[in-house]
C-alpha cells in the first residue's frame, strides 16, 4: 500500500499497519492501511497517509526572526487499491488516491493513480518492481 499496488496481491494474507513519526521541526508522519484477500489472488487495500506541521513563525525580509503570525502545512492522501496476483512470481496493482494539501490557510485537492507490477524473480530474496 505505501510503496506499490502490486504487493497488495504478495501479501500472505488479509493485515492492518500502522506507523508515527514525529520529524524535525515539528513535522508529524502518520500512516494506517489495511489489506483484504477477496480470493486467492485478488486483494484490496485501504490507506491513509498524513503529513503536519505545529505552527510555524512567518517570516519575511524584514522581520527574519518572526512577524507575530504563524502558519501551518497539512498533507493528506486517502487511497483505495485493488491488486490481483497473475501467476505465482508476477502481480499488478492499481491505486486511486484523493490527495489534499493546506498551506496556510489555503488549500488544493485532486486525485492521483498508481500503477505498479511486482515480480519475484526466484533468485533468494530478490525482486523487481515498476510502479
Amino acid at each position: 500500500l505505501f510503496w506499490n499496488p502490486a504487493g497488495v496481491a504478495q501479501s500472505p494474507e488479509n493485515s492492518a499497519t500502522f506507523s508515527h513519526s514525529s520529524w524535525l521541526v515539528g513535522l508529524n508522519h502518520e500512516f494506517a492501511g489495511a489489506v483484504y484477500h477477496l480470493t486467492k489472488d485478488d486483494a484490496v487495500g485501504l490507506s491513509v497517509i498524513s503529513l503536519t506541521s505545529d505552527d510555524m513563525p512567518v517570516t519575511t525580509e524584514t522581520n527574519p526572526t518572526g512577524t507575530g503570525e504563524y502558519f501551518t502545512f497539512s498533507d493528506i492522501g486517502i487511497a483505495a487499491t485493488y491488486a490481483r496476483k497473475l501467476t505465482e512470481q508476477f502481480s499488478a496493482g492499481v491505486s486511486v488516491r484523493y490527495v489534499q494539501e493546506t498551506l496556510a490557510g489555503v488549500s488544493i485537492r485532486g486525485f492521483t493513480v498508481d500503477l505498479g507490477t511486482y515480480y519475484w524473480m526466484g533468485l533468494g530474496t530478490s525482486r523487481f518492481s515498476v510502479v
